[in-house]
């Protein structure tokens, strides 16, 4: 088998570059359909929003949730459909990152590039789990793509994509302005990318994207600038001593573990030749992208103090494989290139059972909290007290999304009754319509929280009931839920 791969690898690479991708897109999705039945943590809050298609929710810019809620609703509510958007959105930054390589490399080692990237963390174990991260890791490669093509053919049209995906990667995540900073930089890098500014289509593009993301920017004038303050406030929050180096030590570590098994799968290829890379003068322009963000990172936090979650390393290591092959250059013959698959299979083998066993061993996880049988229990009772459909559920986030997500009907979540991070409510419509109130009495206690009761004086309370962990022991108690009604309105 090793002997055929090797021999398709010298004649056909692109053949083997779209079998990795199915491979990928296919073990990637099945694993969490298989051992995740319940939606994951960020599933319950993107697909919230989502389904309220507002220009920006409180934490992040709304791309992510529009596109989970398009893929739900296509799917017919179908959680496998949010997992496989995940892993839509890596292939299509594989795609990038081979298209990208070609810039630099062979096909041959255009395809170790990519596939080296299955021994980095966020592309394999964090994966399944679809957000604005996961969502950067197609936008931001396809946004490089084509701001390479616009340098290096001028074409205005590879421009006017640059605007469109630089815009698009806006309305995933802020994050995206590490990116930014790092394309500015490649433009100042060399005499012929300083030509660049004399250009049109830099300009075009930046008008495009700032076209683009004016309703979300319009939204976050009229919203007290939440996602903005959040995310200041995610960064600034519970300072460390020794903040300043601190954090940016914690980050780096952090990123290294990221891309350990990335790193030992290319060690491998390399064994057995010099230890010192080959590599003469090169274009500044992958390592400019490839580093960029993450040194930029570093570099504020290290000014700042400001704290880094390990998370939003998650785009930053596309261009990891490239690097590695460019700087190194190693031989790719039959011994060295059965060595490198033979080491990427353990690896991934030990990825993907470390992957179950965290969704099986540790039995509290999220993946087996009953949401189905929670959402089904409440849409139920309702339809049993009022013989009409559900239209809200007041409860905190995760949980409502869960109520929400399995229910037939659908309905909005009013979330813990705060009109700040329920900007979809119609205040009328829902006393019209009337709603589930759900609690967890672990959380909130037995009664019912005090300022919904003195908002709502004539809600229903009603007998808490339990609900089962889907994989449940001693030492796992049931889910304990408190809820009641608000009677609709004639």
């Amino acid at each position: 088998m090793f002997n055929a791969l090797c021999q398709t690898l010298n004649s056909d690479p692109q053949k083997l570059f779209w079998r990795f991708i199915i491979l990928h897109l296919i073990v990637w999705t099945l694993l969490p359909v298989l051992f995740h039945p319940n939606m994951p943590i960020d599933a319950s809050e993107t697909i919230t929003w989502g389904h309220e298609w507002q220009l920006g929710y409180e934490r992040h810019p709304p791309l992510s949730a529009w596109l989970a809620e398009i893929a739900v609703t296509l799917s017919g509510n179908q959680l496998w459909s949010y997992f496989l958007l995940s892993q839509l959105c890596i292939v299509a930054g594989f795609w990038a990152v081979w298209k990208l390589a070609h810039e630099w490399l062979n096909e041959a080692r255009s395809l170790i590039a990519v596939v080296l990237l299955e021994g980095v963390y966020y592309y394999n174990f964090t994966s399944p789990e679809f957000n604005p991260n996961v969502l950067l890791l197609g936008l931001w490669p396809l946004t490089v793509l084509v701001f390479r093509y616009s340098l290096v053919r001028g074409d205005i049209k590879y421009w006017l994509a640059c605007g469109l995906f630089a815009g698009l990667s806006v309305l995933a995540k802020y994050h995206t302005a590490f990116l930014f900073l790092s394309m500015f930089a490649v433009l100042l890098s060399t005499h012929a990318y300083r030509k660049t500014f004399r250009q049109p289509g830099l300009y075009l593009a930046i008008v495009l994207g700032i076209f683009i993301i004016s309703p979300h920017l319009y939204w976050v004038t009229q919203n007290d600038f939440t996602t903005i303050t959040y995310g200041l406030d995610r960064s600034t929050a519970e300072k460390a001593d020794f903040a300043n180096l601190y954090y940016p030590i914690k980050f780096a570590g952090s990123q290294l573990l990221a891309v350990l098994f990335c790193l030992i799968a290319f060690i491998a290829l390399k064994a057995g030749q010099p230890a010192f890379p080959r590599a003469g003068k090169s274009d500044p322009f992958p390592w400019i992208i490839g580093l960029g963000p993450f040194v930029i990172m570093l570099l504020l936090s290290a000014i700042f103090g400001m704290r880094l979650k390990s998370m939003w390393g998650t785009p930053a290591w596309f261009l990891a494989g490239v690097l590695l092959m460019i700087y190194f250059r190693p031989d790719i013959g039959i011994k060295n290139f059965k060595r490198f698959l033979i080491t990427l299979l353990i690896v991934s083998a030990f990825i993907v059972s470390a992957y179950i066993t965290q969704l099986t061993i540790k039995l509290r996880e999220r993946a087996h909290f009953p949401g189905n049988e929670i959402g089904t229990f409440f849409t139920n009772e309702w339809h049993k007290r009022f013989n009409a459909p559900l239209e809200y559920v007041v409860a905190r986030l995760s949980l409502g999304g869960n109520v929400a997500f399995y229910s037939k009907d659908r309905p909005s979540v009013y979330v813990q009754m705060e009109d700040k991070r329920s900007g979809w409510i119609d205040k009328q419509d829902f006393l019209t319509k009337g709603a589930v109130l759900v609690w967890d009495v672990s959380i909130d206690g037995e009664s019912l929280p005090v300022d919904w009761l003195n908002r709502y004086p004539n809600i229903e309370i009603q007998t808490p009931v339990t609900f089962k962990w889907r994989r449940f022991n001693e030492k796992n108690p049931p889910v304990k839920l408190g809820w009641a009604f608000i009677e609709p309105q004639k």
